[in-house]
C-alpha cells in the first residue's frame, strides 16, 4: 500500500474502498464482485460495517460471507503457556475452545438474521480456528470475485 493510501486509511472516518493496482488490467476487465467477505470479531467496533454491507449486498445482489475466528484449544494452550509458563493443566482448554466456538456461532447467526431482516437474501457463516489475518486472506484467495469489507481498529493516540 502506498504512503498516501495508508495515511488516508488511518485518518478518515468515512468508508473507504481500496483496490490493488494492476498494471496491465483495464477498468473494463476488472471482475464484478459477487461476494462480500465480512470479518467480524464480535466487538461493537465491527458492527458499523454492517450498514455498508446491507446497502452493497441489497443494491448489487451480492452474497455475504460472515467470518468469525475462534481460538482453538491449541491457541489457548499456547497463550497460557507463553504468558504463565509451563506446568499448566490443559484439561479445560477443549472446554474453553468449545465455549468460544458456541459463542462465535451464536453471534454469526444473530448477524445473519439481522442482515436477512434488512433484505440481504444470501448470507453464509464461516467459523474458523486460525489466525484472523490468515483466515481472511485464505478465504479471499479461495473466493473468486470477492470484496473484503472490514473495519480497522481506531489508532490509539
Amino acid at each position: 500500500m502506498g504512503s498516501v493510501t495508508d495515511k488516508v486509511l488511518h485518518a478518515t472516518t468515512n468508508p473507504l474502498l481500496i483496490t490493488h493496482a494492476q498494471a496491465e488490467a483495464s477498468v473494463n476487465s476488472q471482475p464484478t464482485p459477487k461476494n462480500l467477505i465480512v470479518p467480524l470479531d464480535g466487538s461493537q467496533l465491527a458492527g458499523p460495517v454492517l450498514s455498508h454491507v446491507e446497502a452493497l449486498a441489497a443494491a448489487l445482489g451480492l452474497n455475504v460471507i460472515l467470518v468469525r475466528v475462534a481460538a482453538s484449544s491449541n491457541d489457548y494452550y499456547r497463550y497460557i503457556v507463553m504468558s504463565m509458563g509451563a506446568g499448566i493443566a490443559t484439561s479445560r482448554f477443549d472446554e474453553y475452545s468449545h465455549q468460544a466456538e458456541a459463542e462465535a456461532t451464536a453471534y454469526l447467526e444473530k448477524v445473519k438474521e439481522q442482515l436477512s431482516g434488512k433484505g440481504v437474501t444470501s448470507v453464509e457463516e464461516r467459523l474458523v480456528t486460525w489466525s484472523a489475518v490468515g483466515a481472511i486472506l485464505n478465504l479471499a484467495q479461495e473466493t473468486p470475485d470477492s470484496l473484503v469489507v472490514i473495519t480497522p481498529r481506531p489508532l490509539r493516540r
